[in-house]
């Protein structure tokens, strides 16, 4: 009997809807079992079988569940050809690409999400995510915000704010330099704004009221970055206003969930960003082991050990942290920059190169790399990437000086030259000596 003569008949169709109900059973029942693997196995094939928008989806529910971003991509990127408005598929693609650092990619996929069920919050957070990471900071700021007020427990969205307003607050702060206001005219600025104020009532006012006071402060302020020259004062008056807003995202966050692995993520940061690496190790542990698979938490251990350089140490969990989180830039960085120290250049060279691919606007990265690649003599590839990374920092003086040392293995003698010429002249710039930078 020939395959046209089976498919014509009636018990065909049946005996196939049967088969398709047992996939999706077995897929289910894995999927329960947290064993994503065999689950988007059972999905691949029921796909073959009925290569709906729906099946297609659920294949990419399991592997984004079991942290297979690529795969994930690929099967929500085949439900939405089929179905271009299903919500699902452009959230849950959109977070994808997110956790694969595709933030430009992820973008369009949480607006549209947003647009197609507006009552998500899920949506309105990852999208705020997503703007934080490309520099938007005003835009997830208003994303943040109201998912929050749809949801003022959570303490994931308020940790989100508290990252965005320091970051932006960081920015703005490195804008400046070196135009900063002298600390005279900081104060003057800060009593005009009536910053003092709002300072001493903190732990006085209640929370809600004194936020809605910081947030009125920066509405009278933050014209001044639309401009083509924003006002430096303003600036930082706004850079200030910032840090606050994260003082008090910070503070909400350990008045809700003090023993959150949130509240001990960010006091690990908040000591970190002292130098007082033993406290952040022991908030650090106190966060891992309330979330041990929590993405950053490993990473904060071993970025604390790399500034005590306790290299042995570092390594350790930063490769942890890869073992959740392949795809973290900084971590590849900082692995790549210790095997650089200890002189194994093939391996550095391995993590920097995957550093700078998931981010490619990691300058710091990429000169490291750069330098990896001319210890291994390959000229030609570290001067392609020592030039990307003078074009995105023309201020590097130690770019330049790679640079010119590059070139010179190259026989590029003018090139070499004009190369320590620029670096010269931004040291003497900085009024130091012309000593070659260490790194």
């Amino acid at each position: 009997m020939g395959l046209a003569t089976l498919l014509s008949k009636p018990g065909f169709p049946q005996a196939t809807q049967f088969t398709l109900d047992e996939l999706l059973k077995r897929a289910q029942d894995a999927q329960l079992h947290k064993d994503f693997q065999r689950a988007a196995q059972e999905y691949r094939k029921a796909s073959k079988l009925n290569p709906s928008a729906e099946i297609h989806e659920r294949l990419g529910l399991a592997c984004f569940l079991g942290n297979s971003y690529p795969e994930a991509i690929e099967a929500f990127a085949e439900a939405l050809r089929l179905e271009p408005a299903r919500w699902a598929s452009h959230l849950y693609l959109g977070i994808s690409l997110y956790k694969i650092y595709r933030f430009q990619e992820a973008l369009p996929h949480m607006q549209r999400a947003s647009e197609l069920n507006p009552s998500l919050n899920d949506a309105r957070y990852w999208l705020g995510l997503t703007w934080s990471a490309l520099g938007k900071y005003d835009l997830a700021i208003e994303e943040l915000w109201r998912s929050w007020q749809k949801d003022s427990k959570n303490v994931d969205i308020l940790y989100a704010l508290t990252e965005a307003y320091l970051d932006f607050s960081t920015v703005l702060s490195e804008r400046l330099d070196p135009h900063a206001p002298d600390q005279g005219r900081r104060q003057a600025l800060e009593d005009q704004a009536g910053m003092k104020k709002l300072i001493a009532s903190r732990g006085v006012e209640p929370w809600d009221q004194l936020v809605r006071e910081w947030q009125g402060t920066e509405s009278r302020y933050k014209d001044v970055l639309n401009g083509p020259r924003p006002d430096d004062e303003g600036v930082y008056i706004l850079s200030r206003i910032y840090g606050e807003l994260a003082q008090l995202m910070a503070q909400r966050v350990w008045e809700l969930e003090p023993d959150s692995y949130r509240a001990h993520q960010l006091l690990g940061e908040a000591y970190e960003g002292k130098q007082d690496y033993d406290k952040a190790l022991s908030e650090y542990r106190e966060a891992l082991g309330l979330a041990p698979q929590a993405p950053g938490l490993h990473y904060g251990i071993g970025h604390a050990y790399w500034q005590m350089k306790r290299f042995d140490d570092a390594v350790a969990e930063l490769e942890k942290e890869l073992a959740i989180n392949p795809h973290h830039p900084s971590a590849n960085y900082v692995l790549g920059h210790i095997y650089l120290h200890r002189r194994e250049v093939e391996k550095a060279a391995r993590y920097l190169q995957v550093a700078v691919g998931f981010k490619p606007d990691f300058v710091e990265a990429r000169k490291q790399w750069g330098k990896a690649l001319s210890l291994l003599h390959d000229n030609q590839k570290a001067a392609r990437e020592l030039e990307l990374a003078a074009a995105a920092d023309p201020e590097d003086d130690s770019i330049h000086y790679l640079l010119a040392g590059v070139y010179k293995n190259m026989g590029l003698q003018g090139k070499a030259q004009k190369e320590l010429e620029i670096f010269n002249e931004l040291r003497r710039q900085k009024h130091t000596h012309d000593k070659p930078p260490e790194e």
